[in-house]
């Protein structure tokens, strides 16, 4: 582990194809960064040969922690970021191994983390996705009940009708 120029992090991915590489993320809001966390990452940290492994933090908080978290859908107006942990290999690889590590990893990580950014949700239950609202799901639906009442914005995740 070492640090790195942010442009040189930025042009890391450049020549990257994405139809040659298979990846699994988890994410999750962070409302600190203690040193507690900081280890787990560093710890848990296990580099293989044909995987890649990163650990992303997209900035949050400022305007957003100004409104009140019932005002919107969108709860976690606390956050400090967005902690992503992602692992990516070869599609012709087994999925299995490096799937499993990052649900590993994650296991250590998740306790700092305070819900997470629906959209990025695959295969969470509902019940999951709902509780990620913090209360204001039924408000989001009865949204969705009037906007959309055919379901036309149907895209995982989706919200869906009541009725």
């Amino acid at each position: 582990m070492r640090a790195r120029d942010y442009v040189e992090i930025q042009q890391s991915w450049d020549s990257t194809d994405p139809r040659t590489d298979a990846a699994y993320l988890k994410s999750g809001f962070i409302n600190d960064l203690p040193d507690s966390l900081i280890n787990e990452i560093v710890e848990g940290f296990e580099p293989q040969d044909g995987r890649a492994i990163s650990v992303h933090f997209q900035q949050s908080g400022g305007a957003i922690g100004r409104v009140s978290a019932d005002a919107t859908a969108f709860v976690h107006r606390n956050s400090k970021a967005n902690m992503l942990l992602n692992v990516s290999w070869p599609n012709e690889s087994d999925a299995d191994p490096h799937v499993g590590y990052i649900r590993r990893y994650w296991d250590a990580l998740a306790p700092y983390t305070d819900g997470y950014y629906t959209v990025a949700s695959s295969d969470e239950s509902d019940q999951i996705r709902h509780s990620n609202y913090q209360g204001n799901f039924p408000r989001l639906q009865k949204i969705k009940e009037h906007y959309d009442p055919t379901n036309l914005f149907r895209l995982n995740p989706n919200v869906r009708l009541s009725g």
